[in-house]
């Protein structure tokens, strides 16, 4: 009598076991839902790509305009900005920092300000950065009748930057920024070229040079952001060639902390990261 109702429950464990793995073979993959994690949202489901809409702004590299521009800039840039076509004509540091201080932050007109020479900024500046108003192209030469463009030294530390863009319509091009260490170790001070923030718009950073900055030759911070819809979408560095900036724990080319920018068709030389971002879910780049 024992061994039959043993046989029993085997059989019945049996058959209840086929029964389970009947069901479950039955089920879609989409239909099973891990209670556990139903509700979370990690790192990896958070980060995701930029929504499409906003990469698709970006189309300034692909114009005709830049069609047989060279990767970096230089001899055979097809935007070069001419000499005539500019506002003011700069041959001094003083000069320089005279005319910026007389253009006021929220400028209506486009001004354009052709440079020449070597400017040395701690000539005549005594703390930094320099702020840029709105509606301001810094023009150089760089790439034309083989010209390597008119230089813009920042040749001391300071930790600080040497150009901060918070307002609209700004264009930086044809020129050389040098920084003031293109080594690998032994500082460790933050000195940055170009700094872009606030809800800065319409920025150009293009033919230019960009060298031996300690953190960054480009940083973009737009830390004001909140969400997508107040997101700047026409921040564009494109055809430069950035080089030395490889300083321990920084030396980034162009580093995303907050914002969205296309980086195009840039020349990346001996930097200790070309490109870097942190991760926030408001950054980018294409």
């Amino acid at each position: 009598m024992n061994s039959f109702f043993s046989i029993l429950k085997q059989h019945l464990f049996f058959n209840t076991f086929l029964c389970i793995l009947i069901i479950l073979s039955s089920c879609k993959k989409e239909d099973y839902i891990e209670p556990t994690k139903s509700n979370t949202i990690t790192n990896e489901t958070a980060r995701k790509p930029a929504p499409i809409f906003l990469t698709s702004k970006f189309s300034i590299c692909n114009s005709g305009t830049y069609t047989n521009s060279p990767v970096g800039g230089g001899s055979g840039y097809t935007d070069i900005v001419s000499k005539s076509s500019c506002n003011v004509i700069i041959t001094s540091a003083l000069q320089f920092k005279t005319v910026l201080d007389s253009i006021l932050p929220n400028n209506t007109t486009l001004t354009k300000i052709w440079i020449e020479n070597v400017i040395d900024l701690f000539s005549v500046y005594s703390s930094f950065p320099i702020v840029l108003p709105s509606n301001i192209w810094l023009v150089g030469a760089r790439g034309s009748l083989g010209s390597s463009g008119a230089k813009i030294s920042y040749p001391y530390h300071t930790g600080s930057f040497a150009f901060y863009i918070t307002k609209d319509n700004v264009r930086i091009t044809g020129l050389r920024l040098e920084g003031p260490y293109g080594g690998s170790g032994g500082q460790s001070t933050t000195d940055r070229g170009i700094i872009i923030k606030n809800n800065s718009d319409h920025i150009n950073i293009d033919n230019c040079e960009l060298y031996n900055w300690t953190k960054a030759a480009i940083e973009v911070n737009q830390s004001n952001i909140t969400n997508i819809a107040n997101m700047s979408l026409d921040i564009n560095i494109h055809h430069n060639y950035i080089h030395n900036n490889n300083t321990a724990s920084f030396g980034y080319g162009v580093v995303i902390k907050r914002g969205w920018a296309n980086i195009s068709k840039n020349k990346f030389e001996s930097n200790r990261h070309d490109i870097a971002g942190d991760g926030d879910l408001l950054s980018g780049y294409e």
